[in-house]
């Protein structure tokens, strides 16, 4: 390899290594079910934010949260202090520009 293409190499693996470190790094949103929940979960959202937001569910599955996670974002789940994972898929209402306005999910 020549010194030339060996210097790119170099930089484009670094800045891959830096990009994957750095979104390692970001926390998943954290949201609390209320002790024993199970059903459906319903969060409404009046902003768009940083995935590492923390939302309570109240008793009958609802919470507004004045920034939600953007789409595809990860989540940690939690009732009773135990993760819990979601009866399919998690549902994202978006607006036309795709600015998260709900997310809708089931535990049981």
């Amino acid at each position: 390899m020549n010194p030339r293409n060996l210097k790119l190499f170099l930089a484009l693996t670094l800045t891959a290594s830096a990009i994957t470190v750095a979104l390692g790094c970001k926390q998943a949103a954290r949201i609390e079910l209320p002790v024993g929940y199970t059903g459906a979960v319903s969060i409404v959202c009046d902003a768009i934010g940083d995935a590492s937001t923390q939302i309570s569910i109240d008793a009958n599955g609802s919470a507004e949260a004045h920034t939600c996670p953007a789409k595809g974002a990860s989540f940690v789940i939690l009732r009773d202090g135990k993760p819990v994972t979601t009866e399919g898929p998690i549902e994202w209402q978006t607006t036309g520009d795709g600015i998260v306005t709900a997310i809708h999910f089931e535990v049981r």
